[in-house]
């Protein structure tokens, strides 16, 4: 059962999937400000994901979600929260016996106390990818958050002695963040010496404020969200 200081988040698949338990809180793709197929970029890729891998994205779009509609300053001490978290999954039996390890890394990351469980997905609506005739395979691939660890990453590996390009994997938020991440971009561009830039560009911004409170600032998800 829900306690009175937890926030439960139930992300949707189908209206028939709710857990039973608790107050839940629906989230899933409208929870996003872009339109799905811009955010995944899934249309975009040479062939169709396999199970496993669009649950680890949505596993990690979920916590994304969960850390942004969960405020800190709701909890007792301002800081740690309790979340708990039920996201569906096609590959279920992937992921049986798995909770426990998940709600461990979700708490080193964040440092709040997880709950985390998986549902079987009962159906779901599969972007086809299009395959663009002639696209050129990168050699390399790199997340690009703007930072600086990424960054140092980018310009050592832009001036690399490679026949095949690099690419760069950028999730754009909007505002401020995403012009420089736009400028960082083109200054490694300028790096590159005879090896090729390319860019893959998605955007992962939460879309209104939850269940009735404004969007946590804190974004300690990101990285987790990045690497799926």
């Amino acid at each position: 059962m829900t306690t009175d200081s937890e926030l439960a988040l139930w992300w949707r698949e189908h209206r028939g999937d709710r857990p039973h338990g608790g107050r839940w809180t629906e989230i899933g793709e409208d929870s996003f400000r872009e339109d799905e197929r811009r955010i995944t970029g899934l249309n975009r890729l040479p062939r169709q994901v396999p199970d496993w891998a669009e649950d680890v994205f949505r596993v990690a779009r979920a916590a994304f979600i969960a850390d942004k509609y969960t405020r800190r300053d709701a909890a007792p001490d301002r800081w740690t929260r309790r979340i708990r978290l039920c996201v569906p999954v096609t590959a279920y039996e992937r992921w049986q016996n798995t909770d426990g390890e998940l709600a461990a890394l979700l708490q080193i990351l964040t440092a709040d106390l997880w709950d985390v469980e998986f549902r079987p997905l009962a159906g779901r609506h599969v972007q086809e990818a299009i395959p663009q005739f002639g696209a050129e395979r990168a050699g390399e691939v790199a997340v690009f958050s703007g930072g600086l660890d990424s960054l140092s990453w980018a310009a050592v590996r832009a001036g690399a002695d490679a026949s095949r390009p690099m690419l760069l994997v950028m999730f754009g938020e909007g505002g401020k963040l995403l012009s420089l991440q736009q400028r960082v971009y083109e200054s490694v561009k300028q790096l590159c010496g005879a090896r090729r830039l390319m860019l893959f560009q998605m955007s992962q911004t939460a879309h209104g404020d939850g269940p009735g409170r404004r969007l946590e600032r804190s974004s300690r998800t990101r990285g987790l969200l990045y690497a799926a």
